[in-house]
């Protein structure tokens, strides 16, 4: 009984994301700190990502929730889902360090020339954690972001380019994606009316 509740819970969180939600928040925050690594405003994108926080679970409420109902997951889920996030928000934290330094050890007058490697680091830990959010959210669309973060950093250090410009490429393909998924979403999916039950 207690493994059925167990696969219940997974094939709904698994469902639960479909919607493009999370992919559409997730391309527009790394698309944002791209962008302001490309026009110099470094610090303006490390604070973008917390400003979309907020929106989140709001907009969530709205959109998604009228139309598939709340689950309340077991203490297992919740444990596996925090420690996700941790590690997420570790490898966030990681990124935007490295972002920083790389800004400044540039600014500093030190040709980037010298540090290609470090300028993949950016995209590559973003990679990492959209792999690491595939698999434990159960969102299959992740690890083909990855693969595009991935395979852009490698183009960065092979080719010595700035490190935003897979942060932009990787973003916006995730964003425009999770605005494909939620538009089909909300055509596909009418609010529940709860009175005609």
């Amino acid at each position: 009984m207690m493994s059925a509740a167990v696969d219940l819970q997974n094939r709904v969180l698994k469902s639960s994301w479909n919607d493009g939600l999370i992919d559409l928040f997730a391309g527009i925050g790394v698309l944002l700190i791209g962008l302001s690594w490309q026009f110099d405003l470094v610090p303006l994108g490390s604070i973008a990502p917390a400003l979309l926080i907020p929106v989140w679970q709001p907009l969530r409420r709205r959109l998604i929730e009228p139309r598939t109902g709340y689950m309340e997951f077991g203490e297992r889920t919740r444990l596996r889902l925090s420690r996700s996030l941790l590690t997420m928000i570790i490898l966030g934290v990681g990124t935007l360090a490295l972002g920083v330094g790389i800004y400044l050890y540039a600014a500093g007058g030190v040709p980037m020339a010298g540090v290609t490697v470090v300028a993949g680091l950016p995209a590559a830990l973003i990679g990492l954690a959209a792999l690491i959010a595939g698999n434990s959210f159960g969102i299959p669309r992740f690890p083909l972001y990855a693969l595009v973060f991935m395979v852009g950093a490698a183009a960065t250090i092979l080719l010595g380019l700035e490190p935003a410009l897979p942060m932009m490429a990787g973003g916006a393909l995730a964003a425009a994606s999770g605005a494909l998924l939620l538009g089909r979403f909300l055509r596909d999916h009418p609010v529940i009316d709860e009175q005609a039950q």
